[in-house]
This record gives C-alpha cells, sequence and structure tokens, in this order.
C-alpha cells in the first residue's frame, strides 16, 4: 500500500530503520508522481504534434542509408498531404518523396545538414504518393540528449505549394506586362505618395534619353522635367484623382529630356491605394511619346 508508512515508535534501532523505510516510500511517491506528470505532459504533447497543420517527421540518424536518416514517426498532417500512410514511410528515408523536378542542389543542402549535425531550413520540391509535386519549408532541428549525443531529428514541414504557385503566376503575368509595354513603348510609373518616390519604368528612361534601366526617384526631381506652362495642368489634374474628385485623369504634357529636346507625352494615371480616412497612398500610370502626331496635328 503506497500510503502506508512503518511505525517509529519502540527501540531507537527499530526507529531508526522505520524512519529510513518511510523517508524511502516518500521518495518513491514523489518518483511517481513525476512520473505520473511526465507521462501527462508527453500524452499531451504527442496529441499535439499528431494534430498539427504541418507535417511532423522525426528521423534516426543512426540507421543512415546512404547518408539519410531513417522515418521513425510521421503525424497525420503528413499522411493527409502526401497521401502515404504511415505504415508505407516507416523505415525508410525522405528520398520516397523526391522526383524529376527536386533540386539536386536542395537535396545537397538537406544532406551537408545531417552530416554536419546543423540545424536547416529550405525549400524542396517533394511528390505525394499520387505523383503531384508538392513544394515544402523544411526547417530541421538535431535533437541531443543531456550529454550533448545526437538521438533524433525533428523536421516540422509545411505545405508552401500554393504560394509557390502564386509566386509563379506573378513572374508571369509580370513578364507579360513587361512584353506588352516593351511592344507598345508604353513607359510605367508608380508613385509611391507616402515616400515622395516614384518607380519609372526601363522605357520611361529610355524616352528621356537615358539607359533602359528601371529608376526610383524623388517626385521633385519627376517635376523638373515637365515645361513649367504645362505644369499646372498636370498638378490639377493629378489633384483631383488624389482627392477622388476623378477616377483617373489624361493629360497631354511636354518633357525636357537629357539632350534638351521638347517632346510630347501623353499621360494616364489612377489612384489604386487609400488609407482608411481616403488619403490616397498610390497612384500607378503609363505615359506615351505622341511627339509625331502633335507634330502632325501642328502642321
Amino acid at each position: 500500500d503506497p500510503a502506508a508508512r512503518a511505525p517509529v515508535a519502540g527501540p531507537r534501532e527499530i526507529a531508526e530503520v522505520a524512519t529510513q523505510f518511510n523517508a524511502m516510500l516518500d521518495a518513491i511517491r514523489e518518483s511517481q508522481s513525476k512520473l505520473a506528470d511526465a507521462q501527462a505532459n508527453l500524452l499531451l504533447l504527442g496529441t499535439c504534434v499528431e494534430h498539427l497543420n504541418d507535417m511532423v517527421l522525426i528521423l534516426d540518424p543512426h540507421t543512415p542509408d546512404g547518408g539519410w536518416p531513417v522515418i521513425v514517426f510521421v503525424n497525420e498532417a503528413f499522411e493527409k498531404t502526401t497521401g502515404y500512410h504511415r505504415s508505407e514511410v516507416l523505415g525508410k528515408t525522405t528520398r520516397i518523396l523526391h522526383g524529376p523536378n527536386t533540386s539536386e542542389a536542395d537535396r545537397q543542402q538537406i544532406l551537408q545538414a545531417w552530416s554536419s549535425v546543423q540545424p536547416v531550413r529550405t525549400e524542396i520540391v517533394n511528390y505525394t504518393k499520387l505523383g503531384e509535386e508538392l513544394w515544402v519549408e523544411v526547417d530541421a532541428v538535431p535533437i541531443k540528449n543531456a550529454a550533448g549525443k545526437l538521438v533524433n531529428w525533428v523536421s516540422i514541414t509545411r505545405n508552401v505549394t500554393q504560394r509557390k504557385r502564386a509566386e509563379v503566376a506573378l513572374r508571369r503575368s509580370e513578364e507579360r506586362l513587361k512584353r506588352a509595354l516593351e511592344g507598345s513603348r508604353l513607359a510605367l510609373w508608380d508613385i509611391d505618395l507616402r515616400e515622395g518616390t516614384v518607380y519609372l519604368s526601363e522605357t520611361w528612361s529610355e524616352l528621356v534619353g537615358g539607359p533602359p534601366t528601371p529608376v526610383v526617384d524623388r517626385l521633385d526631381v519627376l517635376a523638373k522635367h515637365l515645361l513649367p506652362e504645362d505644369e499646372a495642368m498636370v498638378r490639377e489634374a493629378m489633384v483631383a484623382a488624389l482627392k477622388g474628385e476623378a477616377d483617373s485623369y489624361t493629360v497631354e504634357h511636354r518633357v525636357r529630356i537629357r539632350s534638351g529636346e521638347v517632346i510630347w507625352m501623353l499621360s494616364h494615371g489612377r489612384v489604386t491605394e487609400r488609407e482608411p480616412q481616403g488619403r490616397a497612398t498610390r497612384a500607378v500610370g503609363i505615359s506615351r511619346d505622341i511627339t509625331e502626331r502633335k507634330t502632325r496635328e501642328a502642321e
């Protein structure tokens, strides 16, 4: 009975033995209590890991296969995301997830981390059981015991396929826009009203006699390209759009380029971002050279 205690009354020798026995019982009870607490905490931790949205893998570094530690645990998220049941991957390495588009450079980065026992964080293309590409962010750390000896690797792996697809779609969209602007000789500009800066595309730089490279400049520097007699007209049109009095603005104005020559431009812009109070914070637009048309009209 763990609650039992030995009586300490009687001859001194018996009392001393009883006291030592009771101390031993107290120590056993304390150990049992700590063990029960540890088991409860372990159960709680296991339940949390099992139900995380991110994939969790525990790897055994003591039986490597070609330098790759073998899988000894995967959580439910791993099964749902990859389509593999845990029985199909336990005892194997994460190479089971690799495929045609898995980068060798990414594989070598992970292998280097395994061999040097250093944490690693990278993105790599894995594959589901059905052969579908799965972009994942891997965050793996070595787990060591109190003596500093490597015990396991724990890898938290997040499915980032949707983000990577969005990044690819954005890059393609930007490339299409760039080709369209270059083909039509349209100059793109993007004004950050908080910073007082403007992004000018390669075509704009070329139109004003500069190299075909994008630049970021101060708004007041950009305004100096305008002819003084056109500045008030352009400013009035822009202010009306910034205040919300117009959805957009279109103006024809003159610009003095680096050579000193004056060209005509048609500029169209609109406010794309506002603060909750209505203050404009960003405006974008396009400009194109209409000098030839203005020359013909003047003849």
